[in-house]
């Protein structure tokens, strides 16, 4: 039978990361990750690989874990120099004036968690990405 201090299930970008950083803080740990399909990455975290979210979240959880996780990239890029191939390149939301309404209370909650976004309008958005936006 294999023992364990801890068995993390999952090797999705959150169970690895959460194995990772037990293993930082406590070497001596004997870690084990365990993932029920062939290999890393292919649930969730497999799903969106073009992009990831800082500070769009209107719960307080995610919203750490956001950061906490682009504070990582980070970290493997410039201290460590592992090439991710990342860019920072920033997050768009497009929305109509209806969709817009309905989203207010939300960026109304990530005002009060000091979460820095901007709206632009249509004309920003034609000037800023020469893009069509009379569609």
């Amino acid at each position: 039978m294999i023992k364990c201090d801890v068995l993390v299930i999952g090797a999705g970008i959150v169970g690895l990361s959460t194995a990772y950083h037990l293993k930082i803080l406590n070497p001596k740990l004997n870690v084990i990750v365990v993932e029920k399909k062939s290999s890393p990455g292919q649930g969730e975290t497999g799903k969106a690989p073009g992009g990831f979210r800082l500070d769009v979240w209107t719960s307080k959880t995610n919203l750490s874990l956001g950061r906490s996780s682009v504070m990582f990239y980070r970290h493997l890029q410039e201290d460590l120099k592992i090439d991710l191939g990342m860019k920072w390149v920033g997050y768009l939301f497009m929305m109509d004036n209806e969709l817009y309404e309905t989203a207010k209370p939300a960026l109304k909650k990530m005002d009060s968690m000091n979460v820095k976004y901007k709206v632009y309008s249509r004309e920003d958005l034609a000037k800023y990405l020469n893009v069509n936006v009379n569609v």
